[in-house]
């Protein structure tokens, strides 16, 4: 048997040309997931299954899971803990639709904005899910919030009147009756966009 001539050349032609298109495919399959997420946002539905443990905070959109995550600078502070504990019961009160349970946990001027019956009405229908709390401040004391809200388009913003929303949004914190509470928003900080 010989290794040389017409056969060879054809059987090394046909590898290649095999190895060409699983390369390719990978590359798009790579190329479509990196779109999806950064440059064009799709809409995306809940998933009906439990979160996969390998879901990202690269990952935006809604999901199953309430729970709010840490991302690794998150992780890397000492705040960590109790600034995660006050979010997700801030957000727990969201999505139960629990005012008595979300006063408590934001600030007086927070509180004031808003009464009973208009917060009920503005989250009448808001779920919040796929939470991650980012980057914590110290001075002062602040932290970065990416979350999505699935609501009514009618109980969305008006500046985006849409069913699902990517939020990013740094919100202040301070010690108010002996504990930490959500306060404004930093100026400047709160980005929205379709998903």
């Amino acid at each position: 048997m010989s290794f040389r001539g017409p056969g060879l050349t054809v059987g090394l032609v046909a590898a290649l040309v095999a190895l060409l298109a699983v390369g390719g495919g990978a590359a798009v399959a790579i190329s479509e997931r990196t779109v999806g997420t950064a440059a064009s946002p799709q809409v995306s539905h809940p998933s009906t299954t439990a979160p996969s443990p390998a879901r990202s905070a690269a990952e935006e959109g809604p999901s199953t899971n309430l729970t709010v995550q840490l991302t690794p600078a998150a992780q890397a502070s000492p705040r960590a803990g109790e600034l995660q504990q006050l979010l997700q019961g801030y957000f727990d009160a969201i999505n139960q639709h629990n005012y008595a349970g979300w006063l408590p946990l934001v600030s007086r001027t927070s509180a004031a904005a808003q009464s009973r019956s208009d917060w009920l009405a503005a989250y009448a229908t808001t779920v919040d899910s796929d939470i991650w709390m980012g980057a914590i401040g110290t001075d002062p004391l602040q932290v970065q919030v990416r979350f999505t809200s699935q609501q009514d388009p009618e109980l969305a913003p008006r500046e985006l009147p849409v069913g699902c929303i990517a939020w990013s949004v740094v919100y202040l914190v301070h010690p108010e009756n002996r504990h930490l509470v959500i306060g404004s928003t930093v100026p400047g900080s709160v980005t929205m966009r379709k998903c």
